[in-house]
């Protein structure tokens, strides 16, 4: 008898410990705090760095490259500097360094460097500007003093005021391309905001905003849609 309680006791621990482990972990999927590569949902993080215009680092580590749009280099060691370059890197600094994002996936998580691919989104914060200085721009504005809620709309308003989702958070990737940082770059089979990218680009070039101001001769350029050369 009494080995049969111990037995029993053991069981029963076991079978506590297994739901508590199962527990945190949907806890943990719930607060999109889950290990990158798992799942094919959202991810929410914080950008920690910069690395250039379409290029940043998140929480952990990881590189998350944007998908749809190319900045002019200014990391590649096999070529100078490109026009317009760092202006895109600090303009995306400015945007996203140090703040909550949240990542959207497409059909593909990374690209041949291992890197995310995603559509970053800027979180609505208590206190924090909006969007900073841009090209052909002026004037300041400012968040709503809000949480993000917490169901997520990935519609935005391509309008003229800066590309936002319904529930107030900034998209990155179609920003960048509207103030005339980034061309349209793409690459199948990530196509999801592809159309909306082609539109904010001809609205960018027809106001000659940033690098379709005064291109630098010789610059390559990118056909509405197409995948960029470089």
């Amino acid at each position: 008898m009494r080995r049969k309680r111990t037995v029993l006791w053991w069981l029963t621990l076991l079978a506590a410990t297994a739901a508590f482990v199962f527990a945190v972990a949907s806890l943990k999927r719930g607060l999109g705090v889950a290990p990158a590569a798992r799942g094919r949902g959202d991810l929410l993080t914080t950008c920690t760095r910069v690395v250039d215009g379409d290029t940043i680092v998140i929480e952990g580590g990881e590189r998350v490259r944007y998908i749809g749009i190319d900045t002019p280099e200014t990391k590649d060691p096999r070529k100078p500097v490109q026009y317009f370059g760092p202006e895109a890197s600090e303009f995306n600094r400015q945007l996203v360094e140090g703040k909550p994002v949240r990542i959207q996936f497409d059909v593909e998580r990374r690209d041949r460097y291992q890197r995310l691919l995603g559509y970053v989104y800027v979180q609505p914060n208590v206190g924090e500007e909006a969007e900073p200085a841009a090209a052909n721009t002026t004037g300041e504005r400012r968040m709503v003093a809000q949480a993000p809620p917490p169901v997520l709309d990935s519609r935005i308003s391509t309008g003229e005021g800066a590309c936002r989702t319904a529930n107030g958070e900034l998209f990155v990737n179609a920003e960048l391309v509207r103030q005339g940082y980034a061309k349209v770059y793409t690459v199948p089979p990530n196509v999801k905001h592809a159309q909306e990218f082609v539109e904010l680009q001809r609205e960018a070039r027809e106001k000659e905003r940033g690098l379709w101001g005064t291109a630098a001769a010789g610059e390559p350029t990118t056909d509405d849609g197409q995948e960029a050369t470089h």
